[in-house]
């Protein structure tokens, strides 16, 4: 056989590369991208306003044609992730989002806070604590980390308590100033747990502004007998009011041991906020409005 021969049979040599339709056979996406897409972009345009958005106007700004509108709009609303006003007023979106929404936002901050606070208990070699704040101004104790070998010291996870009478609870009420202070104060019943509760309106009212002034609250014996708590407050990377990072001990020796403490907890909420700046934001609290 002739070199001529063999180079009319062979064709051109291989560049690797595929033509377009060998990469639609291969990956078989070229058509879920743009569907994707499409859904994407309605989600997007709903949640800029959707009220008086009619699939006319949505697949104009879009630019795809109605047909294909109508199709994706089915499809987003029966799954949840939007929902048809009535009377034909346009859209909004659906429960499905506010779901997911949801999980991010309850299901994160614990896993983040989680690691400061665990750091915090080993450093220091006391219990550790992250506390939320309720809608009732209640303090919730969402997170409690030992160090190796040690024991939870009086507050348990899961605990509920009134704010005026735990740090964790204090830190977050004074966080948001006059304004959140008073609201408190007048809103709410100043129960006794121990003794030592400040159950008296304007000396509560000094402790907390005492707290907004120097970041940190503290609280002596105001909870349970022997437990002595101190608490900073963490906030998201837009400002708002995330928790209260804090740790219980039996006490502490003096002003120099105090201020020992306090540094480390300042430390440990600082990379809280730190590491909540791209966290979902909690919409932001009236406790912050002053």
């Amino acid at each position: 056989m002739s070199s001529a021969t063999t180079s009319s049979t062979v064709g051109p040599a291989p560049t690797g590369r595929r033509k377009p339709a060998d990469r639609r056979r291969h990956d078989g996406a070229a058509a879920g991208y743009p569907s994707a897409r499409r859904a994407f972009r309605i989600i997007d345009r709903v949640s800029h306003g959707g009220d008086g958005l009619d699939a006319k106007a949505l697949a104009r700004a879009l630019g795809i044609s109605r047909s294909t509108c109508y199709q994706v709009l089915g499809i987003l609303i029966d799954e949840g992730y939007l929902r048809r006003l009535p009377e034909h007023a346009g859209y909004e979106l659906g429960p499905e989002l506010e779901r997911l929404y949801e999980c991010s936002r309850s299901t994160s901050i614990e896993a983040v806070v989680g690691p400061v606070v665990r750091d915090l208990a080993q450093h220091l070699g006391c219990s550790a604590y992250f506390g939320l704040l309720t809608e009732d101004d209640d303090v919730v104790v969402a997170d409690v980390r030992v160090p190796p070998g040690g024991a939870p010291m009086g507050l348990p996870t899961g605990l509920r308590a009134p704010a005026h009478a735990l740090a964790l609870g204090k830190a977050q009420i004074a966080a948001g100033g006059v304004t959140s202070i008073d609201r408190y104060i007048e809103e709410h019943r100043l129960d006794g747990l121990t003794r030592r509760t400040i159950t008296d309106r304007v000396v509560l009212e000094a402790d907390l502004k005492r707290a907004h002034a120097r970041g940190y609250a503290t609280d002596m014996e105001e909870f349970a007998k022997g437990l002595f708590c101190l608490a900073v407050p963490v906030r998201s990377g837009g400002g708002a009011l995330a928790g209260a990072i804090g740790l219980a001990t039996g006490g502490w020796s003096g002003p120099a041991e105090e201020e020992r403490l306090v540094d480390a907890v300042y430390d440990a909420a600082r990379r809280a906020t730190a590491l909540l700046r791209w966290h979902p934001e909690r919409q932001p609290s009236r406790r912050l409005s002053a």
